[in-house]
């Protein structure tokens, strides 16, 4: 008869040959186990209803989730607000979980075709404006403003479509 899965586990860590307490582990699931994913779905299952309250969207992949919304621009700042409250009610609900949102992994992102207009009104129009006043300018002035631009361009250029 198999020995059952879960057992008393335990770990140590080893670092520069320093080999650390044997501490046991009393909660989660091992990684790999069967019952992994069902016991992740079971115990966020609150997370989607939090999310279908402020009718926005999301993807999720193993312990990863995007909220997101895609509205016409005229509708960008009203919505930018539904999407941060619902990030604030994640946040509380993950606080109260003993889970941490990744603000690192918090993010906007834009359409290219705003973010091809944000550019030309922030950037390009400030390269163009008195742009006759660069002749005769030093080389190393014009690379950097080359630079800018150039950053600009890759920035658009890898947006998604």
């Amino acid at each position: 008869m198999p020995a059952p899965r879960f057992t008393i586990r335990s770990q140590q860590v080893l670092r520069d040959g320093c080999l650390s307490e044997l501490v046991m582990i009393l909660f989660g699931v091992p990684q790999g186990s069967v019952i992994g994913p069902i016991l992740f779905i079971l115990c966020t299952v609150e997370v989607f209803d939090i999310i279908a309250a402020y009718g926005v969207n999301c993807h999720c992949y193993a312990d990863e989730m995007q909220v997101y919304a895609s509205v016409p621009a005229s509708m960008a700042d009203a919505e930018s607000l539904r999407l941060a409250d619902c990030i604030i009610q994640l946040d509380q609900w993950m606080s109260k979980n003993r889970l941490k949102l990744n603000a690192d992994k918090t993010q906007r992102s834009l359409t290219r075709d705003v973010l091809q207009f944000l550019v030309q009104a922030f950037v390009h129009c400030r390269l163009d404006y008195c742009n006759a006043m660069l002749t005769g300018a030093a080389h190393g002035q014009i690379r950097r403003l080359q630079a800018v631009q150039n950053a600009a361009a890759r920035l658009v250029r890898s947006s998604t479509p």
